[in-house]
């Protein structure tokens, strides 16, 4: 199956065939999945193209299991109806540490856009909706254990920001405790996940803490976040600034 717009799983099988020898390297994988089959938006197979040519570019070896956990988690579609549940293959949750980001983290910022068409759970499933990467991506994390259901808002008015992706069922708010080291640890925990399967979900950026990680750095470190119409940065401003909770959007 595919997600976004490519078909990983042709890769993962070309991997598998030939594993007698050398593992790829991650640069060999990542132009392979680029270059493999795409899925129309509306669900229908795109039409057959010849197998792409393999590269070979020296990477790191730890790069490799990364990427091969990225291409297996891709798997899942979310744009040809697929199930919208939660991912399999992803990495799993792992550090606390503030800022953290890979040092061989891969990431994808090719997603093709999608429209809201799945209940949101975290609000009114009656009246609103999520696109199907959202829906994957907060059951993936609910599933994880990283945030009870009943902590997860996903579409809601922001009449203060007219930029906002909550009203198009592409942004989330994953509610912690400020106040506590045990909530401010859970949701830096919860951000580095989303940070760490940033190309298998679709992540665009996501914001705890005050900081911002976009996937358009490349990827780049955590920064401050600013913002106009919350009056960031302001650590007073414990909703506005994301002090309170991990926002996350999607492409």
């Amino acid at each position: 199956m595919a997600i976004g717009n490519h078909n990983h799983e042709a890769v993962c099988m070309r991997w598998k065939s030939g594993r007698r020898g050398a593992a790829p390297t991650a640069a060999v994988l990542a132009v392979a999945v680029l270059a493999s089959l795409t899925t129309a938006v509306g669900g229908s197979p795109a039409a057959a193209a010849a197998p792409a040519p393999v590269i070979e570019i020296g990477d790191p070896a730890s790069e490799v299991l990364a990427s091969i956990q990225i291409i297996d988690a891709t798997r899942r579609s979310v744009e040809d109806g697929g199930d919208t549940g939660p991912a399999t293959g992803l990495q799993p949750p792992g550090t606390d540490e503030p800022l953290y980001v890979p040092a061989d983290l891969v990431t994808d910022t090719s997603w093709t856009t999608e429209a809201a068409a799945v209940p949101d759970r975290t609000t009114d499933p009656r009246t609103n909706l999520v696109t199907p990467r959202t829906s994957v991506m907060y059951e993936s994390a609910i599933s994880a254990g990283l945030v009870r259901l009943s902590a997860v808002e996903c579409v809601s008015g922001r009449a203060a920001n007219p930029n906002s992706d909550h009203p198009g069922g592409r942004g989330c708010d994953f509610m912690y405790d400020p106040n506590s080291a045990a909530g401010v640890s859970a949701g830096w925990r919860a951000a580095n996940w989303l940070v760490a399967n940033q190309a298998a979900l679709g992540v665009k950026y996501v914001i705890w803490q005050g900081m911002i990680w976009n996937a358009r750095s490349r990827p780049g470190p955590w920064t401050v976040y600013t913002s106009s119409a919350y009056g960031c940065p302001n650590p007073a401003n414990l909703t506005g600034c994301h002090y309170d909770h991990v926002h996350v959007s999607m492409y």
